[in-house]
């Protein structure tokens, strides 16, 4: 019976350390660089960055702070002395113990209550708005690195095509089936196509590095992401649009919240002259008698009722709804630009995929035939080229501008549905 052969323990060691640095590498460094990215997890590390919305975050918990002191009850008094007197050349202790309770007139906590309410809805929708900037910043910067790869993409094709041309090219020229003049043009379009590749290449980093940047750098430079241009068969409405900005647009709700919170603030004027009761229990002993009871204190609004404050709060508040007027006319203005930007981008799109883009590919297909069977000339072939690669990239162009133009109406909107 045959013995297998056994290999040395310091062979056997050695071996399973290599193989355990290259699991480490593989799933330590293997996951730290080239890592690709989609829109979701750009978008959420641009949040987790974000050193604005630490800020907005930090200023809404500031405001709960004044909810909790709104909500907080007047602490009662306790009052204590003591001394010492004479009667009769006798000396004793006097002394009085008393506790006041202010009994704050209820509307005063009701508007001071309420306004801070709002001061942390108004917060909140600080926040939502900066949200909305900071995903449709993200966006437009991912989309303009997926659509530079596009464009990458197509030019890597076309060097490819056009390198095998001037290969074929240059034999035919050599034994002289081809003239001089043809060989020099496919020779020069290679070298366009070279420089345009190179261009491109240069346009991918340069995306790179704007996405990086609102990320505060911190993806490793060799990072890439995952997304398409997509056509969206779906037409947007108009008025769903403007529908969906009325009603859930954070600056057009935190301007709503803007006029609450003036209005309370005047409110809360227009009861803080009210007087508020102090009760009083007291309790006194003197050398000669003792003396306990019950007592209250006001002060009268006589002289001063808060009319300055009160017209101040007014105008105010008076701002503040022409203010929300005012944004809600300007967001239905942009709303409605953008739409036309988005109808004319969608209609540009709809023509490249169902005419534009179908009839350049085919006629480059006409074309190589004709060329390959000798029908027609190295330049049509080469036009031919050239026009399916600048419709194909036009049309990546719309799409991007497309994707771009819904961009703007999801941050217009608040978000489509």
């Amino acid at each position: 019976m045959k013995e297998g052969i056994k290999m040395p323990i310091y062979e056997r060691e050695t071996l399973c350390i290599i193989l355990a640095f290259l699991v480490f590498n593989l799933f330590v460094f293997g996951s730290a660089y080239g890592k690709e990215y989609t829109l979701d997890e750009i978008i959420g590390l641009a949040v987790e960055k974000n050193v604005e919305l630490s800020i907005l975050k930090a200023r809404l918990e500031a405001n709960r702070g004044r909810v909790v002191s709104a909500r907080a009850f007047l602490n009662p008094e306790v009052d204590f002395t003591i001394g010492r007197g004479k009667e009769m050349r006798a000396s004793v202790f006097e002394y009085s113990f008393g506790v006041a309770q202010t009994l704050e007139f209820p509307s005063k906590r009701f508007f001071r209550l309420k306004f801070a309410e709002t001061l942390v809805e108004v917060s909140e929708k600080d926040i939502d708005y900066l949200l909305l900037e900071i995903k449709s910043r993200v966006k437009k910067a991912f989309l303009k690195l997926v659509l530079d790869k596009k464009i990458l993409s197509v030019l890597e094709e076309n060097i490819k095509a056009i390198d095998e041309l001037v290969k074929a090219v240059q034999i035919k020229f050599e034994i002289g089936e081809v003239s001089e003049y043809d060989y020099v043009k496919v020779k020069t379009d290679y070298l366009t196509a070279t420089n345009e590749l190179r261009r491109a290449k240069n346009n991918v980093q340069i995306s790179k590095s704007n996405l990086n940047s609102i990320l505060a750098n911190s993806l490793q430079d060799d990072f890439d992401v995952i997304g398409e241009l997509i056509f969206r068969e779906e037409k947007y409405k108009l008025e769903d649009l403007l529908s969906s900005m009325k009603e859930k647009h954070p600056l057009i709700l935190r301007a709503k919240k803007e006029v609450d919170l003036k209005r309370y603030a005047l409110q809360k004027e227009r009861v803080s002259f009210l007087p508020d009761i102090t009760l009083k229990l007291f309790y006194d002993s003197e050398v000669d008698k003792k003396l306990y009871g019950v007592g209250f204190s006001l002060s009268l609004p006589v002289f001063y009722r808060n009319m300055g404050e009160i017209i101040t709060a007014s105008m105010e508040l008076a701002e503040a709804e022409y203010e929300s007027q005012k944004i809600l006319v300007e967001m239905s203005k942009a709303v409605n630009e953008e739409y036309q930007n988005y109808l004319s981008s969608y209609e540009r799109a709809k023509t490249f995929r169902e005419e534009l883009l179908m009839n350049a590919r085919r006629a480059l297909e006409l074309s190589k035939l004709s060329y390959l069977q000798g029908e027609s000339g190295l330049l049509d072939y080469l036009d031919s080229l050239r026009v399916y690669r600048l419709v194909l990239i036009e049309y990546y162009q719309t799409l991007f501008e497309l994707e771009v133009s819904i961009t703007e109406l999801e941050k217009l909107t608040g978000g489509i549905k």
